[in-house]
C-alpha cells in the first residue's frame, strides 16, 4: 500500500505491482518508444528519491520480448546513470520467462527440482513402509511444484508433456515396489488407475478449466483476460458447436492461456458457466479415473 502512487509517475508505460516486486513494460516499435520508456524509468528513480527508497540496480533487469531473430533497435537503459543489464530470460514469481515466451527452460527447471525432491524424500522416508505417507509427501512437495502456475506455462508439445509426466512415472514405479505391487505388465495409465492417480496432463487441463470458469464467473479480477475471450456467434445454423474462438496463426498465440483453454473448453462436455463450486465438482468427476 506504500507504493500505490507509483503508476502515477509513469506517463508512457504500464506497470505491474506485486508485494515488493514491480515491473514496467511498454510496446517498443521505434527508438522514440525506447526514449519514452527511459523517461518513465527516470520518473521512477525520481519517485524513489522523493520517498527515500534505494533501488539495487544489480537486481534490475530488462527483457526484450520478441519473436524476431534480429532487432534493429538496440537501446541501453539506465538507472541513476548505471546500465540496466539485458537478459534473455528472467524468473518472475517462480516462473521462468524467456524472450520468445518458450517455457521449456522453466519446465526443465521444475522437473530437475522435482527429481531432487524425490531423491530427498526417499532418503528421509526410507525406514517407513507405509506407502500412503509417500503419496502425501508427493502431493505436497512434488506434484504441487509441477502444477504451480501451470495456467501460464502449460505445454502443448508432446516432448515437454512427456518430460513432466516422467516424474510421476518414476514415483509410481517406486510406490509399486514399496507396496509389493507388480506393475510390469501394466501401462502407465493402468498404474495411475490402480493408485487412483490422474495423469499430470489431465490435471493441468482440469486446473486450466477451473481457472477459466473463475474468469467467466468474475471470481478473478483481471479485465484484460476477460477482454481476450472471444465468443463464436455463427452467422447461420451449423453443426459446429464451438462456443469460443481459438484460431491463431502463431504457435505462441495458440499456446497462450486464453486460447489454449478456449480450445479445451470447446472440446469438453462441461458447462464452463456453472458456479465455481459446482464446476469444480464436475471437473473432479470428469478428470478422475
Amino acid at each position: 500500500m506504500y507504493i500505490n502512487d507509483l503508476p502515477d509517475v509513469l506517463l508512457h508505460s504500464s506497470c505491474l505491482l506485486f508485494a515488493d516486486d514491480a515491473k514496467i513494460f511498454k510496446n517498443v516499435e521505434s527508438a522514440n518508444d525506447c526514449h519514452l520508456l527511459q523517461q518513465d524509468i527516470m520518473g521512477l528513480t525520481q519517485w524513489c528519491r522523493t520517498w527515500r527508497i534505494t533501488l539495487n540496480v544489480d537486481k534490475c533487469f530488462f527483457v526484450d520480448f520478441t519473436f524476431l531473430k534480429l532487432r534493429n533497435i538496440n537501446w541501453i537503459y539506465t538507472i541513476n546513470d548505471e546500465i540496466v543489464q539485458k537478459v534473455t530470460s528472467i524468473k518472475d514469481l517462480g516462473v521462468t520467462f524467456t524472450y520468445n515466451l518458450n517455457f521449456t527452460p522453466h519446465i526443465n527447471n521444475i522437473v530437475k527440482k522435482s527429481f531432487q525432491m524425490f531423491g530427498f524424500m526417499k532418503r528421509v522416508l526410507k525406514p517407513i513402509n507405509d506407502y500412503t505417507a509417500f503419496i502425501s509427501m508427493y502431493h505436497t512437495l512434488i506434484r504441487s511444484r509441477l502444477e504451480y502456475c501451470s495456467f501460464v506455462w502449460s505445454p502443448l508439445g508432446q516432448t515437454n508433456i512427456d518430460k513432466i509426466e516422467r516424474v510421476q512415472r518414476k514415483f509410481l514405479k517406486f510406490i509399486s515396489f514399496k507396496c509389493n505391487f507388480n506393475n510390469s505388465n501394466l501401462s502407465y495409465f493402468e498404474t495411475c488407475q490402480h493408485f487412483n492417480f490422474s495423469t499430470l496432463q489431465s490435471r493441468r487441463d482440469m486446473l486450466d478449466l477451473r481457472m477459466f470458469n473463475k474468469i467467466l464467473s468474475n471470481k478473478v479480477d483481471c479485465p484484460d483476460l476477460v477482454n481476450r475471450i472471444e465468443y463464436r456467434v455463427p452467422s447461420r445454423r451449423t453443426r459446429r458447436r464451438d462456443l469460443f474462438v481459438s484460431n491463431h496463426r502463431l504457435r505462441v498465440s495458440k499456446n497462450s492461456p486464453v486460447s489454449r483453454i478456449a480450445t479445451l473448453a470447446n472440446g469438453i462436455n462441461l458447462d464452463v458457466f456453472s458456479p465455481p463450486v459446482e464446476f469444480r465438482r464436475m471437473c473432479n468427476l470428469h478428470f478422475t479415473f
